[in-house]
């Protein structure tokens, strides 16, 4: 098989996994919380306990059907993204693939060995095909000017916010996801940005960012204007500015989620989909701190 054929079938997985499910750690953080033993209510009222309560070799060591959901399910981050659907294509079509996870310093991409295909969650385009070579792939027209390479049996990946980052140690899926997880671990705010790919191109739509550190839901219409509502949980909140907020977040989603807002939002299976577990911390957060008001 051709490697247009196979990058072709790679792109189709890419762009049906970014329509699927949102870029979201909710999942994980709902992982996290199972497994460090304590409650909802004891994580949220002090996240920095979950450094503590779970090391990376807790992680690297767990063979849970519970750790494989956190990369297995409809949503996550870039680690997630790239696992899926290398996971799928090696259903597709073993022999044809030798993917490589690599750490870009907070990003993980894949690359196969053998075609050059390259995941990132973070294309603009979906599915690249990087070459053996110092010849940098850019996308010209983007924000940031993103480059990908292979050079010296090292991945780069370059922006001009972020500079250049690079990684010659490939890893495994278990090391992937565990260097994830403990990312999420150490910034405990679970969110849910809803995307979608049309015309060719991937877009970001809107945010939903809980922060347990200042008792707050942060809704941020898009990445680019910066535009945002916050709802805070506390003693002043009524039942009726809990209705107002209520109906103000699915307002939010159908307005500003994109074309693929509402589906990403109740995708998965029950108790592991973006909507299930928001509501969980919605209910745990008005047990301890109040109920929600919108503030700005």
């Amino acid at each position: 098989m051709s490697v247009e054929s196979l990058r072709n079938k790679a792109q189709e997985y890419w762009v049906a996994n970014f329509d699927d499910g949102p870029y979201s750690n909710l999942i994980q953080a709902q992982y996290l919380v199972g497994k460090s033993g304590r409650t909802w209510e004891q994580i949220l009222q002090s996240p920095r306990t979950l450094r503590t309560l779970i090391t990376a070799d807790d992680l690297s060591n767990d063979s849970s059907s519970t750790f494989k959901h956190t990369w297995a399910a409809a949503a996550g981050r870039c680690t997630a993204f790239c696992l899926r659907i290398v996971r799928k294509l090696q259903e597709y079509d073993s022999p044809s693939f030798d993917f490589k996870i690599y750490d870009l310093r907070g990003h993980r991409v894949a690359r196969c060995a053998k075609t050059g295909i390259l995941i990132d969650s973070s294309s603009a385009v979906g599915v690249l095909v990087l070459r053996d070579g110092a010849d940098w792939t850019m996308l010209e027209e983007e924000v940031n000017h993103p480059k990908w390479k292979w050079d010296g049996s090292e991945s780069k990946f370059k922006t001009d916010a972020q500079g250049l980052k690079t990684s010659a140690d490939a890893l495994s899926f278990q090391a992937a996801m565990t260097q994830c997880l403990t990312e999420i671990r150490d910034k405990f705010e679970p969110l849910c940005l809803f995307r979608s790919f049309s015309g060719g191109r991937a877009h970001f739509h809107a945010m939903i960012k809980w922060v347990p550190s200042s008792k707050q839901l942060v809704l941020l219409e898009s990445l680019e204007t910066k535009v945002k509502t916050t709802i805070k949980f506390d003693k002043d909140g009524t039942t009726e500015t809990e209705k107002e907020c209520i109906q103000f977040v699915e307002q939010f989603i159908t307005s500003h989620g994109g074309l693929e807002g509402d589906k990403q939002w109740k995708f998965g299976q029950p108790n592991y989909r973006a909507k299930d577990i928001h509501e969980t911390i919605w209910t745990t957060a008005k047990k301890i701190w109040g109920l929600p008001r919108i503030v700005t």
